[in-house]
């Protein structure tokens, strides 16, 4: 198997690598002490590249795991190289040797990246001063080490073939041809032993050119061009080659010709990729599999028909699908193997309580046969144990007893002839006994013949006499000489019970103990497959996942600010005219930017399907942009309201461009109903073009047979708007906004005439007669009831049932213009109101009294009484700043629009030129297909990613891998490993395809945890 890089090798990859020029690197990372993995980037662009010191480099799609930390080499390297862009990458000469260079002039730096012998990585200073090396080289003249001068020599260039050349090179192995070159085995044989055989080859073609030419071409275009001229690579006749008119040696020319033009294309042009490989099949499985061998800049003409070749664009990906692949084997033989040494683990453990159990088992029948072998002799075992204990008991002597016994044995004595052994020192002597079980068996099978027909078949009765030879006839054991025979018996009934009792405890203790070692190895297991690097396809992230986001029930994407600086970026260029705003009036809450992308490119019917956004669609981006604002740690229940994109602006009321973060809103808010805080989080799937066909009725309701749209979904946005003309803005800030711009700016607003202040009105017939505070209690109710304020809502004097009389007839668009308040709004709410019993009366007599009143009047009185200036700034830094805003706004109404002398009004117009503009068609957001993503994968589907998302629970009730979400306390880091491990086994227990699991496990853990929002709890699906 090919493992590293050939010079040409190096060549087409260089050329595939200028795509990486004027990329800044992001960062380096350490894969393994000799590989390390550099990230580049640009605006919305990053590339991987992938650099094994003597072996390869190569850009990648593949995540590999990384080490915590940096390596010291490593660090040199991000000290210096950190954000520089990439100015310059070459190979040098023909040499395996390339130069990556960083900055220009003085500020430059160099990777030196060498490819031959052990291979290396220098880092050097303009002047080729070597600032960091991999390993330090010694060389014959001199040593590669810290603060020496890289010289780069005498660079090898590229000589194509000639004529002269290739008769060099056979001419100077024509000797060699002659000879049989012997080789030997690589341990040289001592004396007295025998000399293996030596084997013998003959220099071929092939041999010869790759030792001759090899340095210049690389033995794989030697094989290639050999290919090409049609020579036989075992061809041996030099001298024929070498005689003038040679048709061999001109092919060969002819050969190497070609391949040099390709060589020059590589040195020159971007090649294709070529992988050769040879498909198998598994004998666990069964399933074919295709292992790669080779790979080439070139397609090769050397490789039988039993190779499989693989053509990739670009060498780059050939070189990365060859690499990852042959990485990922390697990984899974790693977890094979490891799995296999488990298996054994627990096996062994197996075994020896099998063991154990067994020795218990063959212990009983052993005791059993020595009490039954007792009692079948009772009186021969008593009198060998009198006889012993008379003796011993005379005083006779051990060894004269031993002799006396061996005599009477000699003589036939039936006592002495059991007698087979004496242990004193125990008080024991050794007898041997018949067998019960042997006689039992002789028994029956005398009784079995006996039975049978005279004409039984010889074949049974040799049966029989074999059965009888293979039983032993006597069994040895040892008696004490101070029991009585039946006492020994009852010795051996005990140790039998004995050892029923132990076989009972180890088999209950070799359960618990097949379960602990389970455990344990499992736990092992998990442990080294958790630590195990993985590779995993990196799958190309959408725009919109940096942002918080989801996918509406109706197919409209979501997409939410995690901080101020997201939200600005959302509003100045993501935000297009068709777009609409959902948003709540509490801290930290983000913006929820609902766009209808279009179905394809170049579609521009956005809003196909709904004449406007849908209502579902507008509580779904409600519930998010609640859910992560501080209501969610306080647990409050609250609403939010929508509004049309062309309603933001970033100027404040006198034209100064607002903080990031703050945006103004003008005209009316559209409140929408209170929404629970509950989220969830899920899995959404990628698939290919043709599978996403089957998901594309999912959420486009209007595609299912049966729909009828209902009136609140086909209403037009522009006819429940109905904004009018407004000279003051309402501040809206998605992050903590600065308490001296809330402060400026409430002063700014106040210099309007509050409705809750007019004390003189001009009211229409038809409307019922209030005093004007109950009157402005019950306006200010009706709006506090739909804004949720719960401190309002304590001082108002509605009943439950007036609330929700208010909540339907007050609209759901409210004006927050308060320069001019409708006298139609006024009097709805006054309907809406109930006047309490009593007060008709002074309503009436207020009107007789202020009946002749004119506007200019009502204003002067009010300002007069000091009720028109609403609440008051606290603090002399606030009023500090409500005075000098007023200030500044009087001296630009009398200077005028066209009055530039003044030097605060020309910063003025520095600010409001400063002032980013909205809506405007400068970035054009990419296009994404939406079709691709689903929740609900079906077998059928070809799944190319999996994208874990954090969205409302109501928006994810279709979506096969689903855990709701509720404030609590667990961190995201946790809370991501148990819904990975919660989807991980829901797949398992509904058998899903593996690819379905594959995709899951593949999402890195730092996607988990960027998706999952903080202080949550889980409630799992087994939960009610």
């Amino acid at each position: 198997m090919k493992q590293r890089f050939t010079t040409f090798d190096i060549s087409a990859s260089v050329q595939d690598l200028q795509k990486l020029i004027g990329f800044r690197l992001a960062n380096i990372y350490d894969i393994s002490h000799k590989t390390f993995l550099l990230k580049f980037q640009k605006p919305d662009h990053k590339e991987l590249l992938l650099i094994e010191s003597g072996t390869r480099i190569h850009t990648t799609e593949y995540t590999r795991d990384k080490q915590q930390t940096p390596s010291n080499f490593n660090s040199k390297l991000r000290k210096h190289l950190k954000t520089r862009r990439l100015t310059k990458l070459s190979q040098i000469g023909a040499d395996r040797r390339i130069d990556m260079q960083f900055g220009d002039g003085e500020f430059a730096y160099h990777i030196i990246l060498e490819f031959f012998a052990a291979g290396n990585i220098i880092l050097t200073d303009h002047t080729m001063k070597i600032l960091k090396l991999q390993r330090v080289v010694e060389l014959e003249e001199s040593t590669i080490q810290v603060n020496s001068i890289y010289d780069v020599g005498q660079v090898a260039e590229f000589a194509p073939i000639t004529t002269e050349a290739l008769s060099n090179a056979l001419s100077t192995s024509e000797q060699k041809s002659d000879k049989v070159i012997e080789e030997y085995s690589t341990v040289t044989p001592l004396k007295g032993f025998n000399k293996k055989k030596s084997k013998k080859k003959t220099a071929t073609v092939k041999s010869i050119l790759r030792t001759a030419l090899g340095p210049n071409y690389g033995p794989a275009f030697v094989d290639h061009a050999i290919a090409i001229s049609g020579v036989d690579p075992q061809y041996s006749d030099f001298k024929e080659l070498l005689e003038s008119g040679s048709q061999n040696f001109a092919n060969l020319l002819k050969g190497f010709e070609e391949t040099d033009k390709l060589a020059l294309s590589c040195l020159s042009s971007k090649q294709k990729g070529y992988i050769v490989g040879e498909r198998f099949i598994d004998d666990k499985n069964g399933r074919e599999s295709l292992t790669y061998e080779e790979f080439h800049p070139f397609h090769p003409h050397n490789c039988s028909a039993q190779k499989e070749i693989l053509e990739f664009e670009s060498f780059d990906a050939a070189v990365d699908d060859f690499f990852s692949k042959v990485e990922s084997q390697k990984l899974e033989l790693k977890a094979r193997q490891a799995e296999q040494n488990a298996i054994k683990k627990l096996d062994s453990v197996k075994q020896n309580s099998a063991n154990q159990i067994r020795n218990f088992q063959m212990s009983q029948e052993k005791k059993q046969l020595m009490a039954s072998a007792i009692e079948n002799n009772l009186e021969l075992v008593d009198s060998a144990i009198h006889t012993i204990r008379s003796f011993l008991a005379s005083g006779m002597d051990w060894l004269d007893l031993k002799n006396l016994v061996q005599e009477e044995r000699e003589n036939g004595n039936p006592v002495a002839l059991i007698i087979t052994g004496f242990k004193f020192e125990l008080g024991m002597i050794t007898l041997t006994l018949s067998d019960p079980s042997y006689e039992e068996d002789l028994d029956d099978s005398d009784s079995d013949v006996n039975s049978t027909d005279s004409e039984a078949s010889d074949e049974q009765q040799e049966t029989h006499n074999d059965t009888v030879k293979r039983k032993p006839t006597t069994i040895t054991l040892d008696v004490d000489i101070y029991q009585s025979a039946f006492s020994n018996a009852r010795s051996y009934y005990e140790e039998k019970k004995l050892a029923v009792q132990k076989e009972k405890k180890t088999i209950i203790a070799s359960v618990k103990a097949m379960e602990h070692a389970e455990q344990k190895i499992m736990k092992t297991l998990q442990a080294t497959e958790s630590k195990q690097s993985t590779i995993t396809k990196f799958r190309p992230p959408y725009w919109f996942e940096k942002f918080l986001w989801f996918i509406s029930t109706e197919n409209y994407l979501i997409v939410g600010g995690r901080d101020a600086t997201q939200n600005e970026q959302l509003i100045t260029k993501y935000m297009k005219k068709e777009d609409t705003i959902v948003f709540c009036d509490m801290d930290n809450a983000t913006i929820a930017l609902i766009k209808k992308l279009p179905d394809s490119e170049g579609d521009e019917n956005t809003t196909k399907g709904f004449k406007a956004v849908p209502q579902a669609t507008l509580m779904q981006a409600s519930t998010m942009s609640i859910c992560m604002s501080k209501a969610w740690d306080s647990k409050i229940v609250t609403s939010a309201y929508w509004i049309q994109s062309t309603q933001v602006s970033k100027k404040s009321a006198i034209g100064d461009a607002l903080p990031i973060g703050v945006f103004s809103v003008n005209g009316k808010k559209n409140y929408l109903p209170t929404v629970q805080l509950l989220y969830g989080i899920a899995l959404m799937f990628e698939v290919d073009e043709v599978s996403a066909e089957r998901h594309l009725s999912e959420r486009r309701p209007w595609l299912r047979d049966g729909y009828v749209a209902e009136e609140n979904e086909v209403r037009n946005v522009e006819s429940l708007i109905e904004m009018e003309e407004s000279n003051v803005s309402d501040l809206l800030a998605f992050s903590n906004p600065n308490p001296d711009q809330q402060v400026e700016t409430d002063g700014a607003n106040n210099d309007s005439v509050p409705v809750q202040e007019t004390e003189t009105m001009e009211i229409q017939d038809d409307v019922e007669i209030t005093e004007l505070d109950d009157l402005d209690k019950g306006i200010k109710s009706d709006e506090d009831n739909i804004n949720s304020h719960t401190e309002d809502l304590k001082q108002q004097n509605m009943t439950t049932k007036q609330r929700r009389g208010a909540k339907k007839n007050g609209a759901g668009t409210i004006e927050q213009n308060f320069d001019t308040v409708s006298i139609a709004e006024s009097s709805q709410s006054n309907k809406n109101t109930a006047i309490p019993r009593g007060k008709k009366a002074k309503m009436k007599k207020i009107k007789a009294k202020y009946a002749d009143q004119d506007e200019e009047e009502k204003q002067m009185m009010l300002e007069l009484l000091g009720s028109a200036k609403g609440p008051q700034p606290k603090g002399k830094k606030a009023k500090a700043q409500v005075a000098k805003s007023k200030e500044l706004s009087q001296k630009i109404e009398r200077s005028g629009p066209k009055t530039t002398s003044s030097t605060k009004q020309e910063k003025l117009h520095d600010t409001k030129q400063a002032v980013p503009k909205l809506l405007t068609d400068d970035f054009e957001v990419p296009f994404t297909n939406l079709n691709q993503l689903t929740g609900q994968p079906d077998e059928n589907d070809v799944i190319t990613g999996c994208l874990p998302v954090c969205a409302p629970w109501i928006a994810l009730q279709k979506y096969k891998y689903k855990l709701k979400i509720l404030p609590g306390s667990s961190k995201r880091g946790k809370a991501a490993k148990q819904a990975l491990h919660s989807f991980i086994t829901l797949g398992e227990k509904l058998k899903v395809s593996e690819s379905e699991i594959t995709h899951i496990k593949d999402i890195p853990e730092q996607e988990w945890i960027n998706t999952m929002i903080s202080k949550v709890k889980l409630v799992t699906q087994n939960k009610k």
